[in-house]
């Protein structure tokens, strides 16, 4: 009697299952989400053929449940305050953060953080190439030093706003002032530069410059990087578990690593 009556619940959990992914297969093809983010190439570029890490993980990890995506770029302020806008009348808009931890991600008002991170950040060094000095901490010795204006560095604060090396901090403004950086390292104008892994070594290889550099005093730890999505919209919920069930297949099936190389990268999970 149990073994029957098991098989039959099964069955009907099976049907209404199957019956519930095929409704929502049809409606989730008729959704179009709009995300938008702050950052730059290669996490999200203003190229058709190569649109930017973010752009190409958010297209790959929905466009199996049927939604169409598009990008769009704005000053990060202006992410947050669009995100945090969003309404059940607004057409639905998602952000991206990096965050050094989990509370950070998930306490900005009005929205909620993925369940997990879906990509990493590591912050390092770069000096040019057989130029001897690493990041040490407070007490490191003082360089000359390119930073990026209204960049968080809370993290360096106790080296960056010490007296002999605050006069030698050089903040650079832009639409990429890690490029900026990273011309100034190797006309040696600078000494020292401090930014993403990702966007360094991408960098460096748009400009033919990476036998020039040496990446130092990466972070033991890489940061998380979470999808904010808006606490008000009903679709918020729904989409933050599907994405989250969708990430082990995509990093296992090797789509991850490959759109890392489209972009002349390795990935690292």
């Amino acid at each position: 009697m149990l073994p029957r009556l098991y098989r039959t619940l099964c069955l009907i959990l099976v049907l209404v299952t199957s019956s519930a992914c095929a409704l929502y297969q049809a409606h989730a093809e008729d959704q179009t989400l709009y995300f938008v983010t702050g950052d730059n190439c290669p996490l999200a570029c203003r190229n058709t053929e190569r649109p930017g890490l973010w752009v190409e993980f958010i297209r790959e990890l929905l466009s199996p449940l049927g939604y169409h995506t598009q990008h769009l770029t704005r000053p990060i302020k202006r992410v947050h305050h669009e995100v945090q806008s969003v309404t059940p009348q607004s057409d639905y808009v998602f952000s991206v953060r990096i965050s050094r931890s989990s509370f950070d991600a998930h306490h900005i008002p009005g929205t909620l953080a993925s369940v997990r991170p879906v990509l990493f950040y590591r912050a390092c060094f770069a000096v040019r190439k057989n130029f001897q000095w690493q990041y040490q901490g407070a007490e490191s010795l003082p360089i000359t030093m390119g930073l990026a204006k209204g960049v968080n560095y809370s993290s360096l604060e106790g080296f960056l706003k010490r007296s002999d090396q605050a006069p030698l901090n050089v903040y650079t403004v832009g639409q990429t002032p890690t490029l900026l950086n990273l011309r100034l390292l190797v006309s040696k104008r600078i000494d020292a530069m401090v930014s993403s892994l990702a966007l360094i070594e991408f960098l460096a290889a748009q400009e033919n410059l990476t036998e020039n550099i040496a990446i130092t005093s990466c972070d033991l730890t890489p940061s998380p990087i979470y999808l904010i999505f808006p606490s008000k919209h009903p679709l918020t919920n729904q989409l933050r578990l599907l994405i989250d069930t969708r990430l082990d297949q995509f990093r296992s099936s090797g789509q991850a690593a490959s759109i890392y190389a489209r972009y002349g990268m390795t990935y690292q999970p």
